[in-house]
């Protein structure tokens, strides 16, 4: 999830790339803290899953719409409640350009993730010229909480397009500016972080990975989709993975044999075909 954050009296306004969760917000509020960035005072969502389906028609148009049913779809997330989101997102961007239009400071936390890479270059894409201070750092202490510090396959900071903290210039935003307008026209299924590059990717590019990983004999989908969480962090989000086990169901490559939690989407055993 994409977060804009505003300081209260003194403090410093800004934006932060922080994750999916309650939990993840409040860790990053912690860590705020801890690195005396100032105190959070308001913080708004300006879009969720920029990596995964249709850029075309906006940040709510239809292409989005179909994306977060897919995707939340699966936990019977949708109708009214898909509405709701999308009438608190337009409200959010309101304030954000509200923000811009004031020149209020802007600072960007951002990990490794696809999904924050792009709500990334989307903030640099509204913010080019708008003469808003704008500052960047990484998340590297929430990589390390969630990846561990010691795991191989932990995102590389250096890699990132921001490496550094410290405040971006207009070009750099007009790099963001001119990539994301790029990303919009190509319109893919998904979108990657290969090789230091935020690519258009076909939407089977992560599908590599959950066949290295198929255990043999009978496993559950949870147990897969965690063990690529914890090893690709850099890779897609769960519930994508979700959609490609079913894709791979459906081509029967795999076969459903059980079910170890009937009240849950992940609660599949599957085997190989």
């Amino acid at each position: 999830m994409m977060q804009a954050i505003k300081a209260g009296p003194g403090g410093i306004c800004g934006i932060g790339l922080i994750g999916e969760s309650e939990m993840a917000a409040q860790k990053v509020e912690e860590l705020l803290k801890i690195e005396e960035m100032g105190e959070i005072g308001e913080t708004v969502c300006l879009g969720q899953y920029l990596d995964v389906g249709a850029l075309k028609g906006g940040y709510d148009g239809a292409g989005r719409r179909e994306t977060l049913r897919r995707l939340w779809g699966q936990f019977g997330f949708g109708g009214q409640d898909l509405e709701l989101y999308f009438k608190s997102l337009r409200n959010d961007m309101q304030r954000f350009h509200s923000a811009i239009e004031h020149k209020e400071p802007i600072r960007i936390w951002v990990n490794g993730a696809p999904g924050a890479l792009c709500g990334l270059f989307f903030a640099g894409s509204l913010l080019w010229d708008s003469g808003c201070q704008v500052a960047v750092a990484p998340l590297s202490k929430l990589v390390r909480c969630f990846a561990g510090e010691n795991s191989p396959k932990r995102v590389q900071e250096e890699s990132w397009p921001v490496a550094q903290p410290g405040e971006i210039c207009s070009a750099q935003l007009r790099f963001f500016l001119e990539r994301w307008r790029a990303l919009e026209r190509e319109n893919a299924p998904l979108r990657a972080w290969v090789n230091g590059e935020l690519l258009s990717v076909p939407e089977d590019f992560y599908d590599f990975l959950l066949r290295r990983h198929l255990p043999e004999g009978e496993f559950s989908m949870a147990r897969l989709i965690g063990e690529l969480m914890k090893r690709h962090p850099e890779g897609a989000c769960d519930s994508w993975y979700a959609l490609r086990i079913r894709k791979m169901v459906e081509q029967k490559e795999l076969l459903i044999v059980g079910k170890a939690d009937s009240e849950h989407p992940y609660g599949s055993i599957l085997k190989k075909a």
